[in-house]
């Protein structure tokens, strides 16, 4: 954990919603698992740690071995009218501006590197482990009640600009400004060193 955290400072204990022994939590939540969860808690209990969204309706597994071809998954523990995501809160709540990023590490990195530079001026990091970012930033809405966003995306490099040209185009109603960031040092922001290029779409 504390390799993909590039070693900060930042204590563990303080991380909100993070699960390192998958057994314990299933067991001491009472959470029903279906058939293809009890054949993988073995495996996920390993080999993964958690980290439960926002609105505790979902949990998002990682892999600790970055070599491993499955590195994610996610479990459903409860039905949810939105996209449920994990939140980092930022360093100003009053302010309109949220950063996204498909990866739960690369809002992680970005909370505490700071390589867009508004760090002292977003008011939440946010990660669905998809490119969902349309449902993403309607679910932020409902449960933020913020409705004129500034968004900052990280963006996978596989992920083209028309499609988060679309996203702004069908969303002008809740999205003020859209900004998306490519790591030009690699396919993500969980990649060092952190090289951001910006498009203000």
């Amino acid at each position: 954990m504390r390799e993909r955290l590039k070693f900060s400072n930042i204590n563990l204990s303080d991380i909100k919603g993070l699960i390192f022994d998958v057994k314990q939590f299933l067991d001491v939540n009472k959470i029903v698992i279906d058939e293809k969860m009890f054949r993988m808690v073995d495996y996920l209990h390993q080999n993964f740690i958690g980290f439960l969204t926002e609105n505790q309706s979902v949990v998002i597994f990682r892999n600790i071995d970055r070599k491993s071809s499955f590195n994610h998954f996610k479990y459903q523990i409860q039905e949810s009218n939105f996209l449920d995501y994990y939140k980092i809160s930022g360093n100003n709540i009053n302010s309109n501006n949220i950063v996204l990023a498909e990866g739960v590490f690369d809002i992680f990195s970005e909370s505490i590197f700071d390589s867009i530079g508004i760090k002292n001026n977003t008011r939440l990091y946010a990660s669905a482990l998809s490119t969902s970012y349309e449902s993403l930033i309607k679910s932020i809405v409902f449960h933020e009640q913020e409705f004129k966003l500034n968004v900052s995306i990280l963006s996978d490099s596989n992920v083209g600009l028309d499609y988060y040209r679309k996203i702004k185009r069908f969303n002008r109603h809740i999205i003020e400004s859209l900004s998306v960031y490519y790591n030009k040092s690699g396919k993500d922001f969980n990649v060092t060193p952190i090289n951001p290029e910006k498009f203000i779409l």
